[in-house]
């Protein structure tokens, strides 16, 4: 079996198909540079990686339902749709470039005209705010340089390939959402879900305190990329249903990740308690192996047909 790590990227992200995929990045050696190293501490580098999944995600061509930073790591799940900026205007294309790269002589409104007016780079940005490689490539660099700078070396900061692994459906969504919301946790870092940090879950606690209603609301990604920023425009394939998008109401995923640490943390299980756990395990251990996808036997089959690849991963449900 070829690890994901040494396949194409082309290979892994679908071209064609709008998908879920679960993005994780760790730090060059395995380093805790986001944590604690000997006399330093590091953590509040992971505010600056929140800070910048959050800035940067509204310009791509992506939404991001959740993640974490831990100590050498981060996790990300996003939905991606490679075709979404093949649909934006010029002038929707070159807003969101000049967004995430203002210009350096602050003429907002100008660059945004020069850029309109040249076509070929014009494509070129498209490209690059539509590309999955360039979103992680933009999201890390950033933050290796300043932290290189902090230490005052130079290299790498970040492990070179960063690992993507298509969810196809429902269920093997809620299983990596769970995954990542869940990692402060299994690493004994939080007891509860109220105590875990730097991720997307205190994003949904915080829109969900004091206002019960909210918890009725179906669950949503943190932030858009996806939606218009300046022209109003339908999105493709407006009709036809997104693989893999949870249907369940912010309250239930939030009951769903503590019914999860419940089960853990009880020492006498009743035989419904040992069946979630005994599930939970066998789904946190299968998204542990980084498959290329994950899905049912037949939609893995027919993925893994459709690249020449030999579908050796083991279905989520």
């Amino acid at each position: 079996m070829l690890s994901p790590m040494a396949i194409p990227r082309a290979l892994l992200v679908d071209p064609e198909v709008a998908l879920f995929y679960h993005l994780n990045s760790k730090c060059v050696r395995g380093a805790w540079l986001f944590g604690k190293r000997g006399k330093k501490n590091y953590k509040h580098r992971k505010e600056w990686v929140e800070k910048r999944i959050l800035q940067i995600s509204q310009w791509y061509a992506v939404e991001v339902y959740t993640y974490v930073v831990m100590d050498n790591h981060l996790h990300i799940l996003i939905f991606f749709d490679p075709k979404a900026c093949e649909y934006w205007s010029a002038h929707e294309v070159a807003f969101r470039w000049f967004k995430m790269f203002p210009p350096r002589n602050g003429k907002f409104d100008k660059a945004v005209a020069k850029l309109m007016d040249n076509p070929e780079l014009l494509e070129k940005r498209r490209y690059q705010l539509g590309s999955m490689s360039e979103f992680m490539k933009h999201l890390k660099g950033p933050i290796a340089a300043r932290a290189n700078k902090e230490d005052g070396v130079k290299g790498h900061f970040f492990a070179e390939r960063f690992y993507s692994g298509a969810i196809i459906d429902e269920e093997s969504t809620l299983a990596a959402m769970s995954y990542i919301d869940l990692n402060p946790f299994r690493a004994k870092i939080a007891k509860t879900l109220e105590a875990t940090k730097h991720g997307a879950v205190q994003e949904r606690l915080a829109h969900a305190k004091n206002t019960s209603e909210r918890l009725e609301e179906w669950l949503e990604p943190v932030v858009s990329g996806l939606e218009p920023k300046v022209d109003e425009a339908e999105p493709r394939n407006s009709d036809e249903p997104r693989p893999g998008v949870p249907r369940i109401k912010l309250g239930q995923y939030l009951e769903m990740l503590r019914t999860i640490i419940r089960d853990e943390r009880t020492k006498h299980k009743s035989p419904e308690q040992k069946f979630r756990a005994k599930r939970w395990a066998e789904q946190a251990a299968l998204l542990r192996k980084r498959q290329r996808a994950y899905g049912t036997a037949e939609q893995l089959d027919d993925w893994t047909h459709k690249r020449g690849f030999r579908c050796v991963e083991q279905p989520m449900s």
